[in-house]
């Protein structure tokens, strides 16, 4: 499958953090629709948050009024090859929600195929 020269961005994903749970991830919006090259959080809250990418596991922190870029193909130099965070791949989020205010943005990147 060849690429095409083009960057697209998937639909922006907001998580309110009242709706935190603080004995549980929680699943941010809908799955990746798309392989992303690069992600980005965007915490405008007042608490910081746990990421899953499983539901399980605690694999990041995202500090409250920060952000946290990943960029997939800058993280894998200096190799040529291509890494993309999975099409399908569900974001957990776990937090305390009592007090919560504001939300947290997930924006992806991808490259389209022929």
């Amino acid at each position: 499958m060849a690429l095409k020269n083009i960057v697209r961005a998937i639909p922006l994903q907001i998580f309110n953090t009242a709706n935190l749970v603080l004995a549980a991830f929680t699943p941010f919006a809908n799955p990746l629709p798309h392989a992303c090259f690069a992600i980005k959080f965007i915490n405008r809250s007042n608490r910081s948050v746990y990421i899953s990418y499983d539901g399980v596991t605690y694999h990041d922190c995202l500090p409250a009024d920060s952000e946290l870029p990943l960029n997939f193909q800058q993280l894998h130099q200096p190799s040529n090859d291509f890494t993309w965070m999975k099409q399908g791949t569900r974001v957990y989020l776990r937090g305390q929600p009592i007090g919560a205010v504001g939300f947290i943005y997930l924006c992806g990147y991808y490259q389209e195929s022929l």
